[in-house]
This record gives structure tokens, C-alpha cells and sequence, in this order.
């Protein structure tokens, strides 16, 4: 029999890359303005949105309106998709592809070096000091993604470039708010579906891996990593700097009356 650990952290990492980027978009726009953020991650809103819309005309689902720079953060208006739940999946998961691909490929484009060089815990403890150690590895990931940004990316404007598209991208990953469900439901669907192939068949996978586990471990696990790695680093420059600024505004208030 097949473990389900492997297949279970990656669902569990691939939801944590989801609601941090959600988290930052949270932060940016408390802290700029959700009218600035938008234009200042202009390629990435781009990608997603064209990621959901593509979705949408592959699933027969008619789209309404697509908001770039206006209405909801990163919002395609569309019927109800034809295929159903399945639909709705493949939508919500789009942005999620459509930035990956596209980050990848600025990293190919611009020669940048896509290793962090540590890997996410391929095991979930789910306990308290499983939560506790977990925290630590977080802490240690911005520690170690701040060390190689400055060492790999702000010595080259092709480095600078990346590191701004790979912060956009990896940010405008997560899917609108009410779509969380479906991403959610969508990402335990995918690796219970390698996990049953897995367990069921013991021939090549698409002809190049013996099992799907090769495929999470081979080819999945260092991008996740990497997009995981990029978006702690993002939320904990966001969480400093809205500290900051509301330090700031309170003296600010403080200092107006008195």
C-alpha cells in the first residue's frame, strides 16, 4: 500500500502557498491602497486574469467581464461553467498554472537562479509541536530566501527584474476570495488522484515517471518550494512594513494632538 504522507504535504503546502498569497494581497492593499496595488503588479493581474479567462473558454463558460485595474482584486465575471464542479475547479486553479508557467518562464528567460536551495518538510506533523516546528521552518525560509535575494538578485537589473515579477507572480497565485473552496477542493482532488493511481497501477506515469509520487517529489516539489519560499519572504517584508506604518501613523495622530 501507497503512504499518503507525501501526497498529503503537498496538498497541505500547495493550500499554504494559496492563503499566504492571499494574505499579501490583504497586507499590500492596507497598506498602499487597493487602488495602487493593482498598477504596481501590472504583468502578474495580467496573467492571472488571462489564466482564469482562458479557463473559463475551455470549460464552455461564457465571461461576463474581466477587471484588470478596476472592481475586485484580480476578478473574471462568468457564467456557470458547463462541466459543473469540475469547471469551477479548473477556474479557481488557473491563476495558480498560468503564474507558475509564467514566473518559470521569466526565470528561463532571464537566466535567474530558481533554487533557494532547501527544500519544504515533505512531512505534516499535525500536532502542536508538528504546528511549532512547522512555524520554525516558515522563520527559517524568510531567513534564508532574504540571504539569497540579496546575494542572487540585487547585484543584476535581470536579477531586480525577476525578483519584482516573481513577487507579483507568486502573490496573484491565490484565486478570488469565493473561489477559495473550489482551489481547496481542486488541489486534494489532484493528489488524490496520483495517490489512487499510485495505489492502483504500477506502470510508467505519462510514460516518464514509475509512480505520480516521482512526479510531486521530482518535478513538483522544488517549484512549490521555491513559490512557497517567495511568498513567506513577501508576507514578512508586508507584515514589517505594515507595522511600521502604523507605528508611524500613530505617532503621526499622536503628534497632531498634542
Amino acid at each position: 500500500m501507497v503512504s499518503m504522507e507525501i501526497y498529503l504535504s503537498f496538498a497541505i503546502w500547495l493550500l499554504v502557498l494559496l492563503l499566504v498569497s492571499l494574505s499579501v494581497q490583504g497586507l499590500l492593499r492596507r497598506v498602499w491602497g487597493g487602488r495602487w496595488v493593482r498598477p504596481l503588479f501590472f504583468p502578474a493581474v495580467v496573467v492571472r486574469q488571462l489564466s482564469a479567462a482562458l479557463w473559463c473558454m475551455l470549460t464552455f463558460s461564457r465571461i461576463r467581464a474581466v477587471h484588470v485595474l478596476d472592481g475586485d482584486a484580480a476578478q473574471v465575471e462568468h457564467d456557470k461553467p458547463n462541466m459543473w464542479i469540475l469547471g469551477e475547479v479548473l477556474i479557481a486553479l488557473a491563476p495558480v498554472l498560468g503564474c507558475g508557467l509564467a514566473l518559470w518562464q521569466a526565470g528561463l528567460w532571464l537566466e535567474a537562479d530558481m533554487d533557494f536551495h532547501f527544500s519544504l518538510p515533505r512531512t505534516v506533523v499535525a500536532s502542536v509541536d508538528g504546528v511549532t516546528d512547522t512555524g520554525k521552518r516558515m522563520m527559517d525560509i524568510a531567513n534564508g530566501a532574504s540571504d539569497h535575494i540579496w546575494t542572487h538578485y540585487m547585484h543584476s537589473w535581470t536579477g531586480v527584474l525577476f525578483l519584482y515579477l516573481g513577487v507579483g507572480l507568486t502573490t496573484f497565485m491565490a484565486p478570488d476570495k469565493r473561489k477559495l473552496g473550489y482551489a481547496t477542493l481542486g488541489i486534494f482532488l489532484f493528489t488524490g488522484a496520483i495517490w489512487a493511481y499510485d495505489e492502483l497501477n504500477e506502470g510508467p506515469w505519462l510514460g516518464i515517471f514509475q509512480y505520480g509520487q516521482e512526479l510531486i517529489q521530482g518535478a513538483l516539489w522544488p517549484p512549490i518550494s521555491f513559490f512557497v519560499s517567495l511568498q513567506v519572504f513577501t508576507l514578512a517584508v508586508c507584515l514589517v512594513t505594515a507595522g511600521i506604518a502604523k507605528l508611524l501613523g500613530l505617532y503621526g495622530v499622536k503628534s497632531k494632538g498634542s
